[in-house]
């Protein structure tokens, strides 16, 4: 039916199509965004300029690095450069790459270990971790963050992880699935190798901190920390605990020798006779490490990083006589953290952890690191229980 006079009704608006999800930005290394269209975008120019400098600039040949002079070290830069600008010209390299950047990045992979050059080259980053070739995270004033940086290719990071665990005298046959190490700046790395994992290497890099932490509170450790005590340094946040330990550290007399046992490197000892021992992965490895501590005749034995079962052990060594223990252990408290201990300890059939703790410890140092510093919040004496079994603490 229509009706004379009336206008016809206006069609509904079509609705507005949804806009589609915008890639997640990837942070790059000077602050710039890409996304992970672009990201990828740029992995696959890396890999498509690694091969030309391969085949055209360094003829399928390896670079040792140490061996190039200066002059030849310059020649390879800018005959890589020159790759990186031809192509740029033929429409290979997208504008939203650097061309300066991507020929920094196959320099880095040709004379030195690729993307951790960068790393190592922040004075704001502490950590790194690479999960794969194009999988790699920074830790950079206590915030991790994805990179935009990567390895041209998996076969890129082999040779890498190659070089590094040659580096500890290992080859292609006999390199262990577990392996630690130290890059000459004093840069520590551990490594997951295949069977273990399927990429090339799980890699972490950890940067050996040059900073003793200061507090009003070590002033009230130095007279303990003078007359030998053993010190547990507690606290649920391990770069805290390492921080407070460090600055403990920093009391011990230059002049006495100090053994450093870590799981992880975080330790700073200005002592000149020290010396420096990695913990092994295995539990039985890291018992006999232990046993053995006293025949280096040490006046201080540090540890940081241990199992609360390794941390029962070096208290034996204590009631054994060794004295100057200063040790780091995860707890919420004072309290929790030699519960724990006693626990991991009794768990592998030590039932008398609890007193031992009770006569080889001297004190507990509670730390937090909430209001994102390293913070001393207790200092406690450690004492025998009343029924002779367990400890009990006494605020200082």
């Amino acid at each position: 039916v229509v009706l004379v006079g009336c206008p016809e009704p206006e069609p509904e608006p079509e609705p507005e199509p949804e806009a589609e999800p915008k890639p997640a930005p990837v942070a790059s290394a000077d602050g710039a965004q890409l996304t992970d269209e672009q990201f990828e975008h740029y992995i696959q120019v890396l890999e498509l300029l690694e091969i030309r400098v391969t085949e055209t600039v360094l003829a399928h040949q390896a670079v040792d690095d140490g061996a190039l002079t200066d002059e030849q070290w310059e020649n390879l830069r800018d005959a890589i450069g020159d790759v990186v600008k031809q192509a740029h010209s033929e429409g290979l390299v997208p504008d939203f790459l650097d061309v300066v950047g991507l020929a920094i990045d196959l320099l880095y992979e040709c004379t030195g270990l690729g993307p951790i050059e960068f790393f190592l080259g922040d004075p704001a980053a502490s950590e790194l971790h690479i999960n794969s070739s194009d999988n790699i995270y920074v830790c950079q004033d206590g915030e991790h963050r994805r990179m935009f940086k990567a390895f041209s290719s998996d076969a890129a990071y082999q040779r890498i992880i190659d070089k590094l665990v040659m580096m500890q005298g290992y080859g292609q046959d006999d390199r262990p699935a577990l392996l630690q190490g130290v890059i000459a700046n004093g840069t520590w790395y551990e490594m997951v190798l295949p069977p273990l994992t399927s990429t090339p290497a799980a890699l972490s890099l950890v940067k050996r901190t040059r900073d003793v932490a200061s507090s009003d509170t070590v002033d009230s450790l130095a007279e303990a920390v003078s007359n030998g005590a053993n010190i547990l340094v507690v606290g649920t946040d391990a770069s805290a605990r390492s921080a407070v330990l460090n600055a403990v550290a920093g009391l011990i007399p230059a002049s006495q020798r100090v053994v450093v046992v870590e799981a992880v490197p975080a330790c700073t000892v200005a002592s000149p006779n020290v010396v420096w021992l990695r913990a092994p992965t295995l539990r039985e490895e890291r018992e006999q490490l232990i046993s053995m501590l006293p025949s280096l005749c040490p006046d201080r034995i540090i540890a940081n990083g241990l199992s609360g079962y390794d941390t029962a052990a070096l208290v034996e060594l204590v009631l054994g006589g060794a004295t100057g223990l200063i040790a780091g252990a995860y707890g919420a408290s004072a309290a929790d953290a030699l519960e724990r201990v006693s626990a991991q300890g009794a768990s592998y059939g030590n039932s008398g952890v609890g007193a031992a703790l009770a006569m080889g410890l001297d004190m507990v140092v509670h730390v937090d690191a909430s209001a994102g510093e390293a913070l001393v919040l207790t200092l406690s004496n450690v004492s025998m229980s009343s029924d002779g079994k367990g400890f009990d603490l006494s605020d200082v």
